[in-house]
Formats: C-alpha cells, sequence, structure tokens
C-alpha cells in the first residue's frame, strides 16, 4: 500500500517530462465463480464489490500503461454432491496491483478503449458463507493470487474529467484452495482443489487528466 501510495506521488511530480497522465478511481460489481475442482459439483455466480484506483499513462499517441490497486472479493457458490446437495459458498476480499497495457480510440463522441494485463493479488480474509461439509473436512486458502485479465470500456470527457465504464474478464491461475479430508480418528485420506476462481467485472468510474 505505502509503495503503491509512493509511486502516486512521483507519477504526479514528474508528470510535465511524461506524456499524458490522468489519475482515477473505479467502482462497481464482480461476478465471480469457481471451476476446475476434483468432485462433483455444480458452480454458480457470487457476487461480490470492487473498487479501484488508477494511474494510466499515454506512452505514444493511443497506446496507454495503467496501474491499479483493488480491493475486491471473489469466491462462488458450489453444490457440491459430498454428503449432501447443499451450497458451499466461499467469499475472500483480496488486494490485488493490475498492470496493464491497451488503446483506445475516438467513436463519434466517445473514447473505446480496450486493455489487457496482469495481476498480483493477496487475500485478507475469507468467509465460509454456508457449508454443508462435515467435521471432517478443512479449508485452506492460498494468500496469494495471480493471473490474466482484460477489458473494454468506453470514456465521455468534458474538460479534463472523463466519466468511463468498464466490463472486464479476469482469471486467476493461482490455486484458490484447498478443501482437506480426514477420517473419524484424524487421519489423512486426501484433498480437493478450488483450483481456479475467475469472474465479469462491471465498473462505473471518472477521472482527471492532469
Amino acid at each position: 500500500m505505502k509503495k503503491w501510495l509512493l509511486f502516486f506521488v512521483m507519477v504526479v511530480h514528474l508528470q510535465p517530462l511524461l506524456g499524458q497522465v490522468s489519475i482515477g478511481l473505479k467502482s462497481g460489481v464482480f461476478l465471480s465463480k469457481l471451476d476446475d475442482m476434483d468432485f462433483d459439483y455444480d458452480s454458480k455466480v457470487l457476487l461480490s464489490n470492487e473498487s479501484s484506483l488508477f494511474v494510466r499513462l499515454t506512452i505514444w499517441k493511443k497506446l496507454f500503461a495503467q496501474l491499479e490497486f483493488e480491493y475486491l472479493g471473489k469466491g462462488g457458490d458450489i453444490n457440491i454432491f459430498l454428503n449432501s446437495d447443499k451450497t458451499l459458498r466461499i467469499r475472500t476480499h483480496q488486494f490485488e496491483l493490475p498492470i496493464l497495457l491497451g488503446f483506445k480510440l475516438p467513436v463519434k463522441n466517445l473514447d473505446v478503449y480496450g486493455n489487457v494485463g496482469i495481476f498480483l493479488g493477496r487475500k485478507t480474509n475469507t468467509n465460509i458463507l454456508e457449508s454443508p461439509i462435515t467435521s471432517n473436512h478443512r479449508y485452506y486458502f492460498d494468500k496469494k493470487d495471480k493471473g490474466y485479465l482484460f477489458g473494454f470500456g468506453a470514456m465521455k470527457k468534458i474538460n479534463k474529467v472523463s466519466i468511463l465504464f468498464e466490463a472486464r474478464y479476469r482469471y486467476s491461475k493461482d490455486r484458490f484452495g484447498r478443501l482437506i479430508y480426514f477420517s473419524p480418528s484424524g487421519s489423512f485420506l486426501g484433498a480437493s482443489n478450488f483450483n481456479r476462481n475467475r469472474g465479469v467485472s462491471l465498473l462505473l468510474g471518472l477521472s482527471y487528466d492532469l
């Protein structure tokens, strides 16, 4: 967090030496699912909040680089068929640092843009909202997260302020967590992975040209 704020201040002070620099914020929802598990399941979407601050630097004409600092929820609703067909509902909250490259094109009175990149994340907490699992099972969640994302959006510029809408797809490369099986006596029997988290963000935001 401190390093990101230091970078933000540095960009503002160096702005006269750089290309066009914009700062902004976005907020909206993240619709996420858990997939690629090695037991029988039916995965459903979990709705969470997402908010971010960003700095955008125009590199050349319509090409830009963008650094973001995000806080969002991830997880999913899963009908797992172990001893019941009840829902296992999991939500994590985490900070992420997306690093993006993008381009924008003028279309009538709007700037339409696309971006693609990677993100690095770290979970801050995990909530088991609903669980059918017995006491012979334990949850373990990996703290670190990384993956890929791409998106597109449109901006309407009014003087130095732009109003934007963005949709993006996010795919976690890292394992989300593990479900560990134990016998009644406490012996280890096996593990299943919540191997992947993926989802779509729908965001509204504002940016300001420095």
